[in-house]
């Protein structure tokens, strides 16, 4: 985690470093590093825990400490969930034609090995395949290769590791 300030106004005192500060467990201060003057910023390589970790900065002469920073909090995710990219569908158009070799489009983003199944409204499967992880088109065909009937249709996406995903559409001659 990197850090960095601006030095405090001048005083009159003749800072030679900058003491950089946490809260300790028992709610005293505790002293993380010790940083030269002239620098203007920290690595701390050993920050590396979940939740919420706050610290602050003062200048030092050795005995005499400035007037404290503003204390700077960070929240850490507690888990990877945060940082797992939700699957996204666009479908296009809807309701579709598929007079004149019109097509259903799905543009997706965030499927691993995704699998298509498109239900009737009675919940009967009528198509099924699996998808390319970005695009896919359904030309309104049935998995016989007949072509489905006009109607309300349910849209099912499954993929591994990620919920599934389901969107009505809609078949007009």
């Amino acid at each position: 985690m990197d850090l960095w300030w601006t030095a405090p106004a001048y005083d009159g005192t003749d800072y030679d470093a900058y003491r950089v500060y946490m809260p300790a467990e028992t709610r005293a201060a505790q002293l993380f590093a010790t940083v030269p003057f002239s620098a203007n910023s920290y690595f701390a390589p050993s920050i590396n825990q979940n939740g919420k970790v706050s610290f602050w900065i003062v200048a030092t002469d050795g005995n005499i400490e400035s007037e404290a920073s503003d204390v700077a909090s960070f929240d850490f995710p507690t888990s990877n969930q945060d940082l797992i990219q939700k699957p996204e569908l666009a479908i296009y158009p809807n309701p579709v034609s598929f007079k004149n070799g019109n097509t259903l489009k799905l543009q997706g983003k965030g499927f691993t090995k995704p699998v298509l199944k498109i239900y009737n409204i009675r919940g009967q499967e009528v198509f099924s395949s699996k998808m390319d992880a970005e695009r896919f088109t359904w030309q309104g065909l049935d998995s016989k290769g007949k072509a489905v009937g006009s109607g309300v249709y349910l849209l099912k996406i499954d993929s591994i590791n990620q919920p599934t995903i389901s969107r009505k559409i809609m078949v007009i001659k």
